[in-house]
């Protein structure tokens, strides 16, 4: 049976600019066949949660585990046991079932939160765990919750998907209603499971993509800036098309373009807050070398001519493949590349690694360095020091969280933590981003929102349940907010200025 490569927790400094530190020490987990499914995220605190699906062998039952990092990446013990939650056994499913979770996320209040979908096509739910991994007792029945249970309306459910973004949940899910019609549906819902009626019709969005399809069905949901954007398929001309939504006012923008020949449900579409969207593939150049293509496309469909050349850039060197795995948006307009790095020169080395893409494509030099091209250090890539290919991100304002899995040649799962501080941009970089500061954080009464030069601007502010509380609020430079009559909790302020956005979690005392 194929082994887990494992090793103790290692901090590498490689050089002034950046560190990383990786773990993938799993001794319960031993002679695993392989892995999927996975997914990490960060609560405040800097706590690494890893979901992950495993298989002891090939084709038996996945059993379904939460892993518990601290920021220094050991287990917590505190955490199930021994900083491990085996889904399988907490949920009580048999050795030959498992569950069907969809969505694993980490709430505003730093509690996990899974969505699992019934195997006989009732409700789907909402499983709600504590930080030391026992069920919230004050969420649902035992940490559990059942939505979309209107009898009167849904027969069975299907394929399901959840995003967060700014203490909101969209939901999607696909269903047949009372007469075994296929439709297909959006809801969006607070930390609680309850419905934010302040959005959609009560909370609730159907799509359809009109009189020429005889059903739509969703495949998959993201958010990207101010926007939700759902994919899905229109039947029976099997035209697949992408809604763009607005996560604030719940409007759809029916001006979006229907055919970009994007598919979200991939790794390989990336769609970044501005509407742009990169879209990254490998290039076959001989039997021993991969180069990787990125080709921008702007918000209305178009080549983006200022990416790259003629909207596309090209990256290779001899003796390597670079085998593309995913994009991650920067706030500041760039973004990195997962690759899957393999040397093929006397040199020699294969690891996963992150390649730095500034907004105009142009490699950033100063980002990586700490593996070769044929003894060469390659600047922009850097090389995490795990053999595996990048699969899960979690992206923090001066580090990224990168999980990586390998399901071939011994089954291993790799996660690390690469330091980069966006203070250390150039100039010129720095201009492109955008922030503004509140202050104090948290408020007890009247707080100060200041962006950073004299240009018009607007902010809006709404509660954890998502509504609202101002509305497109006019101001330049610096205003006051007085939350002197709001009660203590966690707020969201929006700010808006020129083609720019932002949101930040504001705590009232």
């Amino acid at each position: 049976m194929k082994k887990i490569i494992s090793f103790l927790a290692c901090i590498l400094f490689l050089q002034s600019f950046a560190q990383t530190m990786a773990w993938s020490k799993r001794d319960h987990l031993n002679g695993m066949y392989s892995y999927s499914q996975t997914t990490n995220k960060v609560d405040s605190n800097g706590n690494v949660y890893l979901f992950f699906s495993s298989d002891p062998s090939r084709y038996s039952t996945s059993t379904l585990y939460i892993e518990k990092y601290t920021p220094q990446g050991i287990l917590d013990a505190n955490f199930g046991t021994n900083g491990v939650l085996n889904i399988n056994t907490f949920l009580g499913y048999p050795s030959t079932e498992e569950p069907h979770i969809y969505s694993f996320e980490v709430t505003d209040n730093d509690k996990p939160l899974l969505f699992i979908a019934t195997e006989d096509g009732g409700s789907p739910k909402l499983l709600r765990l504590n930080a030391n991994g026992t069920p919230d007792q004050s969420f649902g029945v035992s940490g559990i919750k059942y939505i979309f249970t209107d009898t009167s309306k849904y027969s069975s459910h299907y394929r399901s998907g959840l995003v967060k973004t700014n203490g909101k949940y969209f939901i999607f899910h696909n269903y047949s209603d009372l007469q075994n019609k296929p439709k297909t549906e959006i809801g969006c819902f607070n930390e609680s499971g309850e419905l934010i009626t302040g959005i959609f019709d009560q909370g609730l969005k159907q799509i359809d993509y009109g009189t020429p399809y005889n059903y739509t069905q969703l495949e998959s949901l993201t958010v990207a800036g101010p926007y939700l954007y759902a994919q899905g398929i229109g039947y029976p001309a099997m035209n697949r098309r992408i809604s763009k939504i607005d996560t604030s006012s719940g409007i759809q923008d029916n001006s979006y373009p229907d055919n970009l020949g994007l598919y979200l449900m991939g790794s390989n579409d990336n769609i970044f807050p501005d509407g742009k969207t990169v879209v990254g593939r490998n290039v076959t150049v001989s039997p021993s070398r991969t180069d990787l293509e990125l080709k921008r496309y702007l918000a209305d469909g178009s080549v983006d001519p200022s990416f790259g050349t003629n909207g596309v850039k090209r990256l290779g060197y001899p003796w390597i493949a670079l085998d593309f795995a995913n994009i991650v948006s920067l706030p500041n307009g760039d973004f990195l590349v997962g690759i899957y790095y393999v040397s093929t020169a006397s040199s020699g080395g294969k690891q996963n690694a992150l390649i730095y893409i500034k907004n105009n494509g142009e490699v950033k030099d100063s980002f990586g360095g700490n593996i070769p091209n044929n003894g060469v250090p390659i600047p922009g890539i850097f090389g995490m020091g795990s053999y595996a290919t990048p699969e899960s991100y979690s992206l923090k304002p001066d580090y990224i969280i990168v999980t990586s899995s390998r399901t071939y040649m011994g089954a291993s799962l790799n996660t690390s933590k690469v330091n980069f501080n966006y203070s250390t941009l150039s100039t010129d970089e720095v201009s492109k981003s955008y922030t503004f500061s509140f202050h104090p954080n948290p408020v007890k009464s009247v707080g100060t929102l200041t962006v950073k030069d004299n240009s018009e601007a607007t902010f809006s502010l709404s509660d954890s349940s998502g509504k609202l509380i101002f509305r497109n609020q006019t101001f330049r430079n610096k205003t006051e907010i007085d939350f002197s009559t709001l009660t203590s909790g966690v707020y969201y302020l929006n700010v808006k200025q020129k083609d720019k956005e932002s949101t930040q979690k504001i705590i009232k005392e």
